[in-house]
Protein backbone atom coordinates (compact mmCIF):
# COMPACT_ATOMS: atom_id res chain seq x y z
CA UNK A 1 0.00 0.00 0.00
CA UNK A 2 2.83 2.41 0.92
CA UNK A 3 4.68 1.53 -2.31
CA UNK A 4 1.55 2.28 -4.35
CA UNK A 5 1.15 5.68 -2.67
CA UNK A 6 4.83 6.43 -3.28
CA UNK A 7 4.54 5.58 -6.98
CA UNK A 8 1.46 7.77 -7.38
CA UNK A 9 3.15 10.64 -5.51
CA UNK A 10 6.33 10.40 -7.61
CA UNK A 11 4.31 10.23 -10.83
CA UNK A 12 2.23 13.28 -10.00
CA UNK A 13 5.28 15.26 -8.89
CA UNK A 14 7.27 14.38 -12.02
CA UNK A 15 4.45 15.18 -14.40
CA UNK A 16 3.79 18.48 -12.62
CA UNK A 17 7.43 19.45 -12.98
CA UNK A 18 7.50 18.52 -16.67
CA UNK A 19 4.30 20.38 -17.50
CA UNK A 20 5.50 23.46 -15.68
CA UNK A 21 8.73 23.38 -17.70
CA UNK A 22 7.83 22.67 -21.32
CA UNK A 23 10.62 21.79 -23.68
CA UNK A 24 11.91 24.89 -25.44
CA UNK A 25 12.25 25.06 -29.19
CA UNK A 26 15.69 26.38 -29.92
CA UNK A 27 16.04 29.46 -32.08
CA UNK A 28 19.64 28.65 -33.06
CA UNK A 29 20.41 28.79 -36.75
CA UNK A 30 21.25 25.66 -38.71
CA UNK A 31 24.75 26.98 -39.24
CA UNK A 32 25.44 26.64 -35.51
CA UNK A 33 24.57 22.96 -35.35
CA UNK A 34 22.97 20.49 -37.72
CA UNK A 35 20.37 18.86 -35.46
CA UNK A 36 19.11 16.41 -38.06
CA UNK A 37 22.60 15.24 -38.94
CA UNK A 38 23.26 14.59 -35.26
CA UNK A 39 20.08 12.56 -34.88
CA UNK A 40 20.82 10.53 -37.99
CA UNK A 41 24.29 9.64 -36.72
CA UNK A 42 22.69 8.31 -33.56
CA UNK A 43 20.24 6.13 -35.46
CA UNK A 44 22.44 4.60 -38.14
CA UNK A 45 23.64 1.61 -36.15
CA UNK A 46 20.43 0.78 -34.29
CA UNK A 47 17.51 1.67 -36.55
CA UNK A 48 14.91 -0.99 -37.31
CA UNK A 49 15.75 -3.46 -40.06
CA UNK A 50 12.79 -2.68 -42.33
CA UNK A 51 13.49 -1.78 -45.95
CA UNK A 52 14.44 1.88 -46.19
CA UNK A 53 11.72 3.94 -47.84
CA UNK A 54 12.21 5.00 -51.44
CA UNK A 55 8.83 6.72 -51.85
CA UNK A 56 6.79 9.19 -49.84
CA UNK A 57 4.13 6.54 -49.27
CA UNK A 58 6.65 4.07 -47.86
CA UNK A 59 8.22 6.72 -45.63
CA UNK A 60 4.89 7.84 -44.19
CA UNK A 61 3.77 4.25 -43.59
CA UNK A 62 7.08 3.40 -41.90
CA UNK A 63 6.73 6.49 -39.73
CA UNK A 64 3.18 5.54 -38.76
CA UNK A 65 4.46 2.15 -37.61
CA UNK A 66 7.21 3.85 -35.60
CA UNK A 67 4.71 6.11 -33.86
CA UNK A 68 2.28 3.31 -33.08
CA UNK A 69 5.06 1.18 -31.59
CA UNK A 70 6.23 3.99 -29.34
CA UNK A 71 2.60 4.70 -28.35
CA UNK A 72 2.13 1.08 -27.32
CA UNK A 73 5.10 1.28 -24.96
CA UNK A 74 4.16 4.63 -23.46
CA UNK A 75 0.63 3.45 -22.73
CA UNK A 76 1.85 0.59 -20.51
CA UNK A 77 5.37 1.64 -19.48
CA UNK A 78 4.62 2.53 -15.87
CA UNK A 79 2.62 -0.68 -15.39
CA UNK A 80 5.59 -2.83 -16.41
CA UNK A 81 7.68 -4.25 -13.58
CA UNK A 82 11.07 -2.54 -13.28
CA UNK A 83 13.86 -4.66 -14.68
CA UNK A 84 13.93 -6.88 -17.77
CA UNK A 85 10.31 -6.27 -18.83
CA UNK A 86 10.66 -2.48 -18.70
CA UNK A 87 14.02 -2.61 -20.45
CA UNK A 88 12.68 -4.82 -23.25
CA UNK A 89 9.72 -2.51 -23.85
CA UNK A 90 11.86 0.61 -23.85
CA UNK A 91 14.44 -1.01 -26.13
CA UNK A 92 11.81 -1.85 -28.73
CA UNK A 93 10.31 1.63 -28.55
CA UNK A 94 13.78 3.17 -28.91
CA UNK A 95 14.58 1.05 -31.98
CA UNK A 96 11.46 2.31 -33.73
CA UNK A 97 11.87 5.89 -32.53
CA UNK A 98 15.37 5.89 -34.03
CA UNK A 99 13.79 5.36 -37.45
CA UNK A 100 11.80 8.60 -37.25
CA UNK A 101 14.71 10.97 -38.03
CA UNK A 102 15.40 8.83 -41.12
CA UNK A 103 11.91 9.64 -42.35
CA UNK A 104 12.29 13.31 -41.47
CA UNK A 105 15.34 13.47 -43.72
CA UNK A 106 13.61 11.61 -46.54
CA UNK A 107 10.40 13.65 -46.56
CA UNK A 108 12.25 16.94 -46.09
CA UNK A 109 13.93 16.28 -49.45
CA UNK A 110 10.61 15.80 -51.29
CA UNK A 111 10.67 18.00 -54.41
CA UNK A 112 8.24 20.87 -53.99
CA UNK A 113 7.55 20.36 -50.28
CA UNK A 114 6.02 23.55 -48.94
CA UNK A 115 7.13 25.93 -46.19
CA UNK A 116 4.88 24.29 -43.61
CA UNK A 117 6.58 20.95 -44.22
CA UNK A 118 10.04 22.45 -43.93
CA UNK A 119 9.06 24.27 -40.74
CA UNK A 120 7.76 21.00 -39.28
CA UNK A 121 11.05 19.34 -40.14
CA UNK A 122 12.92 22.07 -38.29
CA UNK A 123 10.74 21.56 -35.22
CA UNK A 124 11.42 17.83 -35.27
CA UNK A 125 15.15 18.38 -35.68
CA UNK A 126 15.12 20.57 -32.58
CA UNK A 127 12.94 18.56 -30.19
CA UNK A 128 13.08 14.89 -31.19
CA UNK A 129 16.47 14.21 -29.65
CA UNK A 130 14.92 14.33 -26.19
CA UNK A 131 12.59 11.43 -27.05
CA UNK A 132 15.64 9.31 -27.88
CA UNK A 133 17.45 10.51 -24.76
CA UNK A 134 14.57 9.65 -22.43
CA UNK A 135 13.98 6.20 -23.93
CA UNK A 136 17.72 5.61 -23.67
CA UNK A 137 17.59 6.56 -19.98
CA UNK A 138 14.96 3.89 -19.33
CA UNK A 139 16.98 1.28 -21.23
CA UNK A 140 20.09 2.19 -19.25
CA UNK A 141 18.34 2.29 -15.85
CA UNK A 142 15.39 -0.14 -16.03
CA UNK A 143 15.36 -0.69 -12.27
CA UNK A 144 14.78 2.99 -11.51
CA UNK A 145 11.10 3.89 -11.23
CA UNK A 146 11.80 7.65 -10.90
CA UNK A 147 13.77 7.54 -14.18
CA UNK A 148 10.88 5.79 -15.92
CA UNK A 149 8.27 8.20 -14.52
CA UNK A 150 10.27 11.25 -15.58
CA UNK A 151 11.05 9.83 -19.02
CA UNK A 152 7.46 8.90 -19.83
CA UNK A 153 6.19 12.29 -18.66
CA UNK A 154 8.75 14.22 -20.73
CA UNK A 155 8.17 12.10 -23.83
CA UNK A 156 4.39 12.48 -23.60
CA UNK A 157 4.59 16.27 -23.32
CA UNK A 158 7.04 16.47 -26.22
CA UNK A 159 5.18 14.09 -28.51
CA UNK A 160 1.70 15.44 -27.79
CA UNK A 161 2.69 19.08 -28.24
CA UNK A 162 5.52 18.98 -30.76
CA UNK A 163 6.46 15.71 -32.42
CA UNK A 164 3.13 14.27 -33.54
CA UNK A 165 1.61 17.51 -34.90
CA UNK A 166 4.84 18.19 -36.80
CA UNK A 167 4.88 14.64 -38.20
CA UNK A 168 1.33 15.08 -39.53
CA UNK A 169 2.31 18.33 -41.19
CA UNK A 170 5.31 16.73 -42.87
CA UNK A 171 3.22 13.81 -44.12
CA UNK A 172 0.59 16.09 -45.61
CA UNK A 173 3.07 18.50 -47.17
CA UNK A 174 5.08 15.73 -48.81
CA UNK A 175 1.94 13.98 -50.07
CA UNK A 176 0.58 17.22 -51.56
CA UNK A 177 3.93 17.88 -53.25
CA UNK A 178 3.77 14.44 -54.87
CA UNK A 179 0.07 14.82 -55.73
CA UNK A 180 -0.91 11.72 -53.73
CA UNK A 181 -2.84 13.38 -50.91
CA UNK A 182 -6.50 12.37 -50.51
CA UNK A 183 -9.27 13.12 -48.03
CA UNK A 184 -8.18 10.16 -45.88
CA UNK A 185 -4.45 9.86 -46.59
CA UNK A 186 -2.09 10.66 -45.05
CA UNK A 187 -4.02 10.01 -41.83
CA UNK A 188 -3.70 11.81 -38.55
CA UNK A 189 -0.98 10.41 -36.30
CA UNK A 190 -2.30 8.19 -33.53
CA UNK A 191 -1.65 9.63 -30.08
CA UNK A 192 -0.69 7.86 -26.89
CA UNK A 193 -3.34 7.83 -24.17
CA UNK A 194 -1.68 10.78 -22.38
CA UNK A 195 -2.60 13.09 -25.27
CA UNK A 196 -6.13 13.58 -23.97
CA UNK A 197 -8.69 14.75 -26.50
CA UNK A 198 -6.30 14.49 -29.47
CA UNK A 199 -7.61 11.31 -31.19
Amino acid sequence: MRLGLLIITLSCFSIAVVYSSPLPISSSSSSDFDFLDSLLKRTTAKATTRTKATTVTQSVNNWIEDINTVNSFLNVALALPPGPALKAGASKALAYAQDEPVNVEFLKATPGINAAGLSAATTLEQVFGDVLNQLGNVVAQPLSLPVAINAVARINVNRCNNVLPAAETMWKSAAVAMNISTATWPPKANREAACLGKN
